[in-house]
This record gives structure tokens, C-alpha cells and sequence, in this order.
């Protein structure tokens, strides 16, 4: 028999086998059992973290488009007739979607909110998904001269807005920036118009309480803006298309006047909060194994004691003190993938039951758009936590090694 596979089979047996002090077994068990609670918190925990962000993540995506561009440096982008045309012809792209935006005044009767109002045209719904969040009324943004609003539930609420057409408008204010359509109110600070507010949208509380869209022809009229103005263009790309190629060949159209934002990028702090709690929340989590690897260092300890007579014995029989000092080695790794296997076990088990049945639920008053704690398995997750698992348990292990190698003269007079 190979001397490794002699060395796993003494660790084995000195984890199975009666020991002469019945607390080294118990000791152990709590050492198994205390990386077992950690690997479990871990992987559900990093579990429904992923679930958390994949569904913000979804929702984010639903809201913005693939692609968006916007202006470097002006506050509105210039695209001519043969520009545009020649953006609708570059490969990868599926939609155009103009966008005019503008920071104005939502007042009804005595409430009133501040909104960026966002007017957009038809094609919008190709490049987002926002009318599935639509909870109350319809999703119509009206005409240049007609417009209507779709708010979010939160703006709805701060301006008790009514819905629905004959109810009651809701007026807006507009900057008043030179505008040829109010000759009479050019020292007035602000324009006013009307609209009736035709549907609702609830997801977020960061939507819900900023969204607020309306026809892009409107948004133009008040703002005295020509057909070639844009705050920016959302683009829907076909899929399997390349993004970088679809970038390269915005930035050679358009030149230097404007910056082409991804979905990441039109999100970036959003994915950097999600990410950072997530790590957070890890090295919390570690300060657990770290505290349960002290158990195995006594765990070896006692062993060691417990086990000297064997270790003469096989020093004696001509076993070299370095596999000596391998077989506590292992013995300290096998507790560590023991106490993670159970962990990892028990935290997959309860993860999939999450998933499929939806046990654990929000609070009945919750606002969120889901009625349970959402969870995602990845099986990265498992190899991070396995990983950390074992470095933090063999960096403990060698603790207790080292002092038994510090005792191999001692062992050598008493073999003589």
C-alpha cells in the first residue's frame, strides 16, 4: 500500500475510532459541526443574494435599453435626416427609440413634485419592457397636442393624481427657455400645459417615485426643441449581436459628440452597491469559519496527545515523522470537508425547496415586487466557499502540526 493511502486511512480511523478521552470525540463533532453552520449560512445567504440581484437586475433591464446614447458634453444631440438614417442602418441594431427629457413641475391643486418627465414615441416599447409593471390604467402617452402621462406610483401618490381622461388635469411646468410658444410669458419663469395622467406604473421605489413619461412631440413643443434635437436614443440590439462592434460603429458615426452607455454602464452604481454588499456580507459570514477553525486546532491538539503511544509505535515500525505529521493533517482537512459537506448539503436542500415552493415570505405590508425571498444557486458560489473553507482550515491545521514537529527530537529519545 502507497504511504499517502496509509497515511488517509490512520486519519480515517482516528476520526471514527474510540478514543481513550470521550471528549475528543464530542470536540470533534462540534468542529464538524461548526463548518457545517458556516458553509450553510454562506451558501444561503450568497444564495439569496444572487436571487436578490437577479431580480433587480431584471427589472433594471426592463426599464433601460441595451444600448443608450447620449451627448458628451451639450445638453441635447444633433442628428440630421441622413444621420439617423444611416443609425438605423448599422448591423445589430433592432430599434431606435428618440428620447427628450426635462426636469419640470407635476402639480395637482395643492401637491405638487418635481420629476424628470422623459417624452418618448412608439417605438420605446421595443427597446424596454415597462409596460408589464403597469398596474392601473393604460399605456398611452397621447399626441403633441393631447398629451397624457404615465407616472409612477409613488408620483401618483406625492401629487394625489387622479386617472383617466375627464377627471381632472394634471399641469405642468415647464423652464421657460426662450420659448416662441408663450410670446406673451417670455419674462415668466416657467410655460404651463396640461394632461391627464392615463396610467400607473409600480416596480421600484426608485422608479416609482422619478418615472414620469410622456409623447415626444410635446415634450418638443413646450420645449421649443427642433425635430433634430434628442436628449438621447435608446437602441434595442438583435440578439447574438456583438456590443463592442454596435459601439465602435456609434462612435465612427457620430464622432466625439457623444458617449455610448451599455446596460452596465447606464447602471454602474447600482451594480457596484449589489456587489459590494454581497462581499460585505461574505467576509462577515467568514469571521464564523474562522472562529469554528480554532475548534479544529483543539480538535489536533488532544488528538496528538491522545495518540502518542501510536505515534511511537509507527515511528518504530519505520514510518517517517513527515507522514507521521501527514495523517493529523489530513485528519484536520477531512473535518473541514466533512463539516462542509453536510453544510453544503443542507443549504442546497433548503435553497431548492425555497425555490420551488416559495416557503419563506415577505411581510404581508411589503412593497417589494415579489411575495418571497428570492434565491439563485450557482455553483460558483460552492466553489468559492469550499475553497475559502479550506484554506482557513489548513492554515489551523498548521498550527498543531507545527508544534508536533517541534517535538520529533522528543519522540526520537523516547523511540531510543
Amino acid at each position: 500500500m502507497r504511504r499517502y493511502q496509509l497515511t488517509g486511512l490512520f486519519a480515517c480511523r482516528y476520526i471514527f475510532a474510540k478514543k481513550k478521552t470521550n471528549a475528543i470525540h464530542i470536540i470533534s463533532l462540534i468542529s464538524i459541526l461548526s463548518i457545517a453552520v458556516g458553509t450553510f449560512c454562506l451558501i444561503v445567504i450568497l444564495s439569496i443574494f444572487n436571487g436578490f440581484e437577479k431580480i433587480i437586475v431584471n427589472m433594471y433591464n426592463d426599464f433601460y435599453s441595451d444600448i443608450t446614447i447620449v451627448p458628451q458634453t451639450n445638453k441635447y444631440l444633433y442628428i440630421n435626416n441622413q444621420t439617423y438614417n444611416q443609425l438605423k442602418k448599422i448591423k445589430g441594431i433592432a430599434r431606435i427609440a428618440p428620447i427628450v427629457e426635462e426636469k419640470v413641475i407635476l402639480k395637482n391643486q395643492e401637491s405638487q413634485s418635481i420629476v424628470t418627465l422623459t417624452g418618448v414615441d412608439t417605438a420605446y416599447l421595443a427597446v424596454s419592457n415597462i409596460n408589464k409593471y403597469l398596474i392601473e390604467g393604460f399605456y398611452d402617452i397621447g399626441t403633441e397636442y393631447q398629451p397624457k402621462l404615465i407616472i409612477g406610483i409613488g408620483i401618483q401618490s406625492a401629487i394625489r393624481a387622479p386617472l383617466g381622461i375627464g377627471i381632472q388635469p394634471i399641469n405642468i411646468y415647464f423652464p421657460n427657455i426662450n420659448n416662441e410658444h408663450t410670446h406673451t410669458l417670455l419674462n415668466m419663469p416657467f410655460v404651463t400645459a396640461q394632461a391627464y395622467v392615463d396610467g400607473i406604473i409600480s416596480a421600484e421605489q426608485d422608479f416609482d417615485n422619478k418615472l414620469a413619461l410622456t409623447n415626444i412631440d410635446f415634450m418638443r413643443y413646450m420645449l421649443n426643441l427642433s425635430p433634430d434635437q434628442y436628449s438621447k436614443i435608446a437602441l434595442s440590439v438583435k440578439k447574438n449581436s456583438n456590443i463592442k462592434t454596435i459601439n465602435q460603429s456609434l462612435i465612427k458615426l457620430f464622432g466625439k459628440q457623444i458617449t455610448v452607455l451599455n446596460r452596465y454602464q447606464q447602471n454602474a452604481n447600482l451594480f457596484k452597491v449589489l456587489k459590494s454588499e454581497k462581499w460585505i456580507i461574505f467576509a462577515v459570514l467568514i469571521l464564523l469559519i474562522i472562529i469554528a477553525s480554532f475548534s479544529i486546532i483543539g480538535t489536533l491538539t488532544m488528538l496528538i496527545l491522545d495518540k502518542k503511544a501510536d505515534i511511537l509505535i509507527l515511528a518504530s515500525l519505520g514510518m517517517p515523522f513527515s507522514s507521521i505529521l501527514s495523517i493529523f493533517l489530513k485528519e484536520g482537512l477531512l473535518l473541514s470537508i466533512f463539516g462542509f459537506l453536510i453544510g453544503a448539503g443542507l443549504g442546497y436542500i433548503i435553497c431548492f425547496i425555497q425555490l420551488k415552493f416559495h416557503l419563506l415570505q415577505f411581510a404581508t405590508n411589503s412593497n417589494f415586487i415579489l411575495s418571497y425571498y428570492p434565491v439563485d444557486i450557482q455553483f460558483t458560489d460552492f466553489v468559492l466557499v469550499c475553497s475559502t473553507i479550506m484554506f482557513i482550515s489548513f492554515m489551523a491545521i498548521l498550527f498543531p502540526i507545527y508544534k508536533l514537529k517541534m517535538q520529533e527530537a522528543v519522540f526520537h529519545v523516547n523511540l531510543k
